[in-house]
């Protein structure tokens, strides 16, 4: 089986190779003058977007905002330049209801919380696509480079009906960068993290477009580093050593009219460490949490229109994650003033910490689907479609052959009807059936949603949207947070069963001329329901070893509101969000509170009760300036084992303000040649958490508030 895995990635991405040099020597060619294809279903073009909200996720294929049913957050390639931001995990932080949070003092791990859900229930997308898997995710976000992404899409809610399982929480929908004319860019930004750690990002894109249009192709990459930071001076880091780089290439061929075939592929790298002693080797530390993840990813997909009654599309995918990780924390570091003698055989027993802490995992997925659209009447399209994917994870500890392997397999079958009635009403509804492997009963996965024209600038959708989440033993909270220098390991117990959910929405999007502005204003309500959500509990306090189980379910209500004003020059958006997250039973956080008791709670961890962002981006060419405000509310958190001896128990967090600035300026434009030097400061008011815990024996899990303390930057940025 091994064999047959690995023999057939090596076959795919060597054809996904051909296809990248195939398409480069036509375009340099440039042989063929055929008419530029009609169809542009999976291209995503950029101005567009910006200049009419063209969003694509909700029903696969792409309209115009103010026509979509299900209700889409996007994110621009230009709001993310005018914050500075250099990946996903920083991109998504201005976006209403959506929550980034680092996760681990040592490693930095990230997660991104919907409308007050974890990140577990949600599920990314590369180009409509679920090839990210749970593993995948616990690096993902802070080492997908801004150079990549052409936007961002967010639907919150249930998305089963059209993606499969993990859409719980929502859908974060990457669509990358592709090429649209005959240009180049490269950058460089350099940060220094509280004005003294020195933190680099660099990129280049390279597109080329035949001259009738018919074959594109991009080439991007980057490159990302970080010394370790410490904030709070006990010689450990707060901000992991990271280093990363990406490279990939996207191209399109359009053999005829209305028909287009699309490739993609992305290499991604990201190795980072934390804890002390960076000088030494990972086993010769005090604390240390190193991992060198390799991200891999092909994908070919074709598109093809015969008439205005019938298209089809067809894709295959792959990606495969290898990661190598160190997880120890050494006791006799601390005791000893860090004498260590890691390099004494005698110490290499199967039990020690320089040994279990090595780990090795691999991790293949695959994704193959087929798509099929029918318009019998104009105005009514049905959509028809079957996914498989299979993903396999096999994480071995190295130094003591302790092995998990586990191989999973989803097929799903679809059908969407998307039909307008009358000028004013637009109805999506949509069905899933999936059976999985680790389910014994069939996944029925239904949704609904409606677009009522109550006037020509007025909007108003209802949503009712189903998800479910597999039990899966690799989720992000296996990543061993290292606390009191143990690592904790998660374990299913038996007969788990799947986390399901039933949301709830409805929103209002009203669209006003005053002042000469262009004012949009989205209020809005959603309320979900989880069935049999999984919780983790220790059945012996003195164990390190937590099992999931399933609760008797959980409650996430809450409301949003979305104002964004416009004009030539100038773009204001607000953003508030307010909810509470609830387990419709206390649930055991905690197994001994310092006295022998177990310590209950009902609201959800980690989950604001409110958020708010402010961004605003001014031109006045050829000089520029952005301003962006985030709010992050209080929340619940742990403190499991705090080093400066108190008792262990549930902290609520303050409040905190993320205030950014950014000036920019074109020097030089002549042509296609553009140049822009730029310069900003992040977290201007420098609010971070002040009461981490220090050392050895700290609680790596004990974190949150900004990712980053002040960060004053400066870049250059050009077009050629």
């Amino acid at each position: 089986m091994n064999f047959l895995v690995y023999s057939a990635k090596a076959r795919y991405f060597l054809f996904m190779l051909s296809l990248f040099f195939m398409g480069w020597s036509d375009l340099i060619a440039q042989e063929e003058k055929r008419p530029k294809s009609a169809i542009d279903l999976t291209r995503g073009d950029q101005t567009k977007s910006e200049e009419f909200d063209i969003v694509i996720t909700g029903t696969k294929k792409e309209m115009i905002y103010k026509e979509a049913p299900v209700a889409t957050r996007v994110v621009s390639k230009k709001q993310m330049e005018s914050r500075g931001d250099t990946n996903l995990y920083q991109a998504l932080r201005a976006t209403t209801g959506v929550v980034p949070q680092n996760n681990c003092q040592n490693c930095n791990f990230d997660g991104v919380r919907l409308n007050g859900l974890d990140s577990k229930y949600n599920q990314i997308l590369i180009n409509g696509i679920p090839l990210v898997s749970p593993l995948a995710e616990v690096y993902f976000y802070a080492s997908f480079p801004e150079v990549l992404i052409n936007r961002v899409e967010v639907v919150k809610g249930g998305g089963s009906a059209l993606y499969g399982g993990g859409a719980v929480g929502g859908v974060i929908n990457i669509l990358m960068t592709k090429p649209k004319a005959n240009q180049a860019e490269i950058g460089y930004q350099h940060s220094y993290i509280n004005g003294e750690t020195p933190d680099g990002y660099a990129h280049f894109l390279s597109s080329r477009v035949s001259e009738d249009g018919s074959k594109g192709l991009s080439t991007f990459g980057s490159i990302t580093y970080a010394k370790p930071y410490d904030h709070n001076g006990d010689g450990f880091s707060e901000i992991s050593q990271k280093r990363g780089a990406s490279v990939g290439a996207a191209g399109y061929v359009s053999p005829f009219d209305n028909a287009e075939l699309t490739y993609m592929l992305l290499y991604n790298r990201d190795d980072r460490n934390g804890g002390n002693a960076f000088n030494k080797e990972q086993m010769q530390a005090g604390v240390r949490e190193g991992v060198s993840a390799d991200f891999y990813l092909g994908l070919v997909k074709w598109d093809q229109r015969f008439s205005e009654r019938f298209a089809y599309s067809i894709y295959s995918s792959a990606s495969y994650v290898e990661r190598r990780a160190y997880y120890g924390a050494n006791e006799e570091y601390d005791l000893n003033a860090g004498g260590l003698d890691a390099n004494n055989p005698a110490r290499w027993g199967s039990g020690d910490t320089f040994i279990k802490g090595y780990s090795r995992t691999e991790n293949p997925l695959s994704v193959n689907g087929l798509d099929l659209t029918f318009t019998m009447v104009k105005g009514h399209e049905i959509l028809v479609g079957a996914s498989y994917l299979y993903e396999k994870l096999d994480d071995k500890i190295t130094g003591t052959g302790v092995r998990n392997l586990s191989e999973y397999a989803d097929f799903g079958a679809y059908v969407q009807y998307d039909g307008r009635f009358f000028k004013i009403l637009q109805l999506v509804v949509g069905l899933r059936v999936d059976q999985h492997s680790e389910i014994e009963d069939l996944i029925v996965s239904p949704r609904a949603n409606l677009l009522v024209h109550i006037l020509d600038n007025l909007q108003w959708r209802l949503a009712y949207t189903t998800g479910f989440s597999p039990p899966r033993i690799f989720v992000e909270d296996f990543h061993l947070t290292v606390i009191d220098g143990d690592a904790q390991h998660i374990q299913n117990i038996n007969g788990l069963k799947a986390e399901t959910s039933r949301s709830y929405s409805s929103s209002l999007s009203w669209q006003i001329r005053a002042l000469g502005l262009n004012v949009d204003i989205a209020p809005g309500f959603f309320y979900t329901q989880l069935k049999d959500a999984f919780t983790l509990e220790k059945d012996d306090p003195t164990s390190d070893i937590y099992m999931r189980k399933n609760s008797e379910g959980a409650t996430v209500i809450g409301g949003e509101l979305d104002i964004r004003l416009r004009k030539k020059n100038l773009d204001l958006s607000l953003g508030f969000s307010m909810q509470k997250s609830a387990f419709d039973k206390a649930q055991t956080v905690l197994g001994d509170d310092g006295s022998g008791q177990p310590v209950l709670e009902k609201q959800m961890l980690r989950a604001p009760k409110a958020t708010g962002n402010l961004a605003v981006m001014y031109d006045l060419h050829p000089f520029s300036v952005s301003t962006d405000l985030i709010v992050y509310g209080s929340m619940k958190t742990v403190h499991e084992t705090p080093a400066d001896g108190s008792n262990p128990g549930i902290k609520t967090t303050p409040v905190f303000y993320e205030w950014g600035l950014r000036f920019a300026v074109e020097f030089y434009h002549s042509g296609s040649n553009q140049w822009e030097i730029f310069a900003g400061v992040k977290n201007i008011l420098n609010q971070f958490q002040d009461d981490l815990d220090k050392g050895y024996g700290r609680d790596a899990g004990y974190v949150y508030g900004p990712s980053l303390p002040r960060t004053i930057y400066v870049g250059l940025k050009g077009k050629l």
